[in-house]
């Protein structure tokens, strides 16, 4: 690899950029499964600390169709990372999709977002997580996606669209299979017809197009956008903070977790502490623990203050209805459901999140099921917010709940379409994540898990129970998986 000056590397301590003062900070995360403090080196001054820029890259590493085009797309970010010295993280999309607090942490965090939107079926997710993103006040997102001859316009003007104040950084593999080129910055591509148009001449004769400027290599590109990036050093006290809120996650012992959350919520008085990032890790804490009571009372707190828009934010109101929904005192599960649709009211651009989507379904269902399997109005409901969430993005979470639903309202396997195609949809999403040995994520062996017990395959859902055992996941998890079963087991019961 060809070496570069130092000039090319990102200045430490990282230049703040002009921003009001109280503005957002990011959490330096090394590692998504076992997040560590960021390293520390000598400050340059009094006050100033160094730290290396961090960046995100979510790209599809999964689906076959010009998978070697991605690897490249990657391993020239991962170039242009090393040489600028700053910190890459790769993060797999389906950790983010499922709302892993870890993935989430990560993403929601980094100082800049390098996100590929080749992968259709993905976009409505990634543009929700980008979405919340600058939500928190984190406004370095880049865009990034493969452009073929098969790239269709409507989706590519529609991107544009919606994440018209994002830089969109396309990628094209020449004829001669060489290396990635991209269009230069100073180039527009506005017109998608005309680009696409030429895609054939520039994958032929790419020497012209490289000289006359219009275009440049895919890496050059990339250093371009991440070289132009300046941000403000993370304030010390936010840095503190969510280290701590780190420390309160790796502890054991709830009890003990609950009540150093409580000390730290103090902690949140301090404007140079309190954003959305910050509250939103902070209930993400309080989750884990089912520590609803908590989430609930955090946000009614400061509701009450006057022009605090903090509680605004799409990802505090998305958490803040979940915890109603789970705490379920008298009234919580319709003030839950008016906060979700008042979200998705909000959002008619088509940006929601399946997640939104899917606990609409999912209050619903928890009315149906409290109503002794009796209130076959909610029931309806809960599967037609299922469906839609299947509709927008077909994952395993809202397929298994669609199913269950559709179970439970007396249709079979054998005599319902709709069912027979979730099935292969979901069978297929699990197939690609590998054997159940090899499965790491607690949802990935609970969808196995449940689709084995709604075929009455009940040796592989032994397996799969085993294995979810075995993963140690929170009470939480295994409550949600369980309801689900001692609803089909009911619903199985009186048919």
């Amino acid at each position: 690899m060809a070496e570069y000056s130092s000039m090319d590397v990102c200045p430490l301590p990282l230049p703040p950029r002009c921003a009001p003062s109280g503005a957002l900070s990011r959490l330096p995360t090394t590692n998504v499964n076992s997040p560590v403090p960021p390293e520390k080196a000598a400050p340059s001054c009094p006050g100033h600390s160094f730290r290396k820029l961090q960046i995100v890259l979510i790209i599809d590493q999964k689906a076959a169709k010009n998978l070697r085009v991605r690897e490249m797309a990657c391993n020239d970010v991962q170039k242009v990372a090393d040489s600028l010295n700053v910190n890459l993280i790769r993060l797999d999309f389906d950790r983010l999709d499922f709302g892993e607090t870890n993935a989430l942490d990560v993403f929601y965090n980094a100082d800049i977002a390098l996100v590929d939107v080749s992968i259709t079926q993905q976009q409505p997710s990634l543009c929700y997580h980008i979405g919340v993103r600058e939500s928190m006040g984190q406004s370095y997102n880049i865009i990034l996606t493969h452009f073929t001859d098969e790239t269709s316009e409507l989706l590519v003007k529609a991107l544009r669209k919606t994440l018209a104040h994002l830089p969109m950084i396309v990628y094209i593999l020449p004829n001669d299979n060489s290396s990635l080129v991209s269009v230069d910055k100073s180039s527009k591509i506005d017109n998608i017809a005309q680009l696409k148009a030429d895609i054939e001449q520039i994958s032929e004769k790419i020497q012209p197009y490289l000289k006359s400027g219009r275009l440049i290599s895919f890496r050059s590109r990339m250093r371009q956008a991440l070289k132009s990036v300046q941000i403000e050093a993370s304030a010390h006290s936010r840095e503190k903070f969510l280290s701590d809120l780190r420390k309160a996650r790796e502890t054991e012992d709830v009890a003990e977790a609950n009540r150093f959350l409580d000390k730290m919520r103090h902690r949140l008085d301090n404007p140079d502490v309190l954003s959305v990032d910050t509250l939103y890790q902070f209930m993400l804490s309080y989750r884990d623990n089912q520590n609803y009571d908590a989430m609930i009372s955090l946000i009614d707190d400061l509701s009450r203050i006057e022009n605090c828009s903090i509680v605004n934010a799409q990802a505090v109101r998305f958490l803040y209805a979940f915890a109603l929904n789970r705490r379920n005192k008298e009234g919580d599960r319709d003030r839950a459901l008016e906060t979700v649709l008042q979200i998705i009211s909000d959002n008619t651009d088509g940006t929601v999140s399946p997640d939104v989507v899917c606990l609409a379904g999912r209050i619903y269902k928890d009315k149906f099921i409290n109503s002794n399997y009796e209130d076959r109005e909610s029931l309806d409901k809960a599967i037609e917010w299922y469906r839609k969430a299947f509709d927008v993005s077909p994952l395993e979470y809202s397929g298994i709940n669609l199913t269950t639903l559709l179970r439970a309202r007396g249709e079979t396997f054998e005599n319902n379409s709709e069912m027979q195609q979730i099935a292969v949809v979901l069978n297929s999403l699990l197939g690609r994540k590998g054997a159940l040995a090899n499965l790491s994520e607690y949802w990935d062996v609970a969808t196995y898990f449940e689709v084995s017990v709604l075929a009455e395959d009940y040796p592989k859902a032994c397996q799969a129970a085993l294995k979810m055992a075995i993963l140690k996941p929170p009470i939480w998890f295994l409550k949600s998986t369980m309801e689900n079963i001692k609803l089909i087991n009911r619903c199985a019961a009186t048919m």
